[in-house]
């Protein structure tokens, strides 16, 4: 509990104070806006039965809260670290937390954002059980606490969990980010010389949601849609690569708020040029890699990738293709994501009498639909 205690401590520091002026708003207080609430609290409603039907977590969240003098007057959580369950709808399936507060105070009841009374475990005077769903990477738990005097606390705990992102629908495209920006290739060929274009850049990216589970998969396949300008030769071609196969989560960090992935697949890289003597194709091999994700807040994240595929074994260092990336990202809160990224490549390998080498660098901008 002292470790929990401490990693929340800190995470806290960073991200309390944008919260700092909501709490601030909404602490308790006699309103006009109270009394509605309180009038809504007191009709009442039971948990919903299908909260209830599903028993195996699929992964943990994380709670978070604000400053002590804007929270509810007594109210503590038995556990930062929550279960998450995946619910079926009627579209797909949704994620649910499992909050445990620990309330004791004579006269005082605990109410959700619902208006469900909270439920008592095991007839326990002082451990209540709610639910919520996640609808974002930092969604809200609205908690009520009223009086025997109709007087009221409230409180907002924040739930911290990356992994809901992907399970709004079901749909193969919430995880796909589509991209288009600037491109810029140089191309160098023994036998030709050096060949430089602008282009457009097009690239489309899948990774499997993270939902708890270490096996996932990726694919990302990127390029040049049209040439902007080229030298020395006004010359019509198209940079090709790309990347798929298996991930599997490992945890680097101590901090929960990173993720990262190591990658075993397979890549192709081309440069098509139609029929000119310089360009390649066909160049295929082995893909290891790591992409890391560390999420700011709920709405802002990091990532950086690295990949690596040798051509040659016995000669990794001048037989292979290196890529890098690194990208910020913007999670919207209807789950969406809009992505600023930077991409460089290098790949060199030697064919016959032909050494070559082709430096590949984008910018691009990302929606994920």
């Amino acid at each position: 509990m002292n470790k929990n205690f401490r990693i929340i401590s800190i995470l806290l520091v960073v991200i309390t104070l944008p919260f700092q002026s909501i709490a601030q708003e909404e602490s308790s207080s006699s309103s006009k806006e109270d009394l509605a609430i309180i009038k809504r609290l007191k009709k009442g409603s039971k948990t919903p039965e299908m909260v209830k039907d599903s028993k195996r977590a699929a992964w943990y969240a994380y709670a978070l809260r604000v400053k002590p003098e804007d929270r509810i007057d007594g109210l503590n959580l038995k556990f930062v670290k929550l279960p998450v369950f995946l619910v079926p709808t009627e579209q797909s399936f949704r994620p649910l937390i499992q909050m445990r507060l620990l309330y004791e105070r004579p006269g005082w009841m605990l109410f959700d954002g619902e208006s469900f009374a909270l439920e008592k475990i095991n007839n326990s005077q002082d451990e209540h059980l709610v639910y919520a769903f996640l609808n974002s990477r930092l969604s809200t738990v609205q908690i009520y606490a009223m009086g025997p005097e109709e007087n009221l606390e409230k409180e907002k705990i924040y739930v911290f969990s990356p992994e809901a992102k992907e399970f709004k629908t079901a749909s193969v495209f919430n995880s796909t980010i589509f991209s288009l920006g600037y491109a810029n290739l140089n191309y160098k060929q023994s036998t030709f010389g050096t060949f430089i274009a602008h282009a457009i850049y097009l690239g489309v990216k899948y990774e499997s949601p993270e939902n708890g589970k270490r096996w996932g998969y990726y694919a990302d396949v990127s390029g040049t849609l049209a040439n902007i300008d080229t030298s020395p030769v006004n010359e019509p071609s198209n940079y090709l690569e790309a990347h798929g196969g298996m991930s599997y989560g490992v945890k680097l960090f101590k901090d929960f708020r990173y993720r990262s992935r190591l990658r075993l697949g397979l890549s192709t890289v081309n440069f098509f040029t139609y029929g000119r003597n310089f360009g390649f194709t066909g160049l295929f091999g082995p893909n290891l890699g790591l992409k890391t994700e560390f999420f700011k807040s709920g709405s802002k994240s990091y990532t950086a990738e690295i990949g690596l595929s040798p051509y040659s074994f016995s000669d990794i260092f001048n037989e292979r293709t290196v890529r890098i990336e690194g990208g910020y990202n913007l999670n919207l809160k209807n789950l969406r994501r809009a992505r600023l990224a930077l991409e460089y490549s290098n790949t060199e390998f030697s064919f016959e009498i032909e050494d070559i080498q082709a430096h590949f660098f984008a910018l691009k901008f990302g929606l994920g639909f």
